[in-house]
């Protein structure tokens, strides 16, 4: 239930008596606080879309509605292969090491199983 009332609150930009939570620590700031006075976060991000700027703790942007935050699945891929579908030398060593670590441990079960067997 608690993640329904910080959704409900961060849809809008809190009121100036109000004050800005901490996505973090969830420690209530002062109004026009850039960074949390405990954890020392950041209280705002960027729309990727549009630019504006929302308060952390918000799901969508207040203006266009896009989503703010990126899955732990596209942060990873943003990091691995940083320009679309641009393939690199790195990337295709970390492949083919990957292929060659499976296929090891693969013989390596199989064959002890054999000497188990016998």
């Amino acid at each position: 239930m608690k993640t329904h009332s910080r959704t409900i609150e961060a849809a809008a930009p809190a009121s100036a008596g109000e004050g800005i939570l901490c996505a973090k620590c969830e420690h209530r700031n002062p109004p026009h606080s850039n960074v949390c006075e405990l954890c020392e976060a950041h209280l705002y991000i960027s729309c990727h879309a549009c630019g504006a700027r929302n308060e952390r703790v918000a799901i969508h942007c207040h203006r266009c509605g896009q989503g703010l935050h990126r899955s732990r699945w596209r942060r990873w891929q943003k990091k691995l292969f940083p320009e679309r579908h641009k393939l690199r030398p790195i990337h295709v060593v970390l492949l083919i090491a990957a292929v060659a670590l499976t296929y090891k441990a693969i013989v390596f079960i199989a064959e002890s199983r054999v000497v188990l067997v016998r």
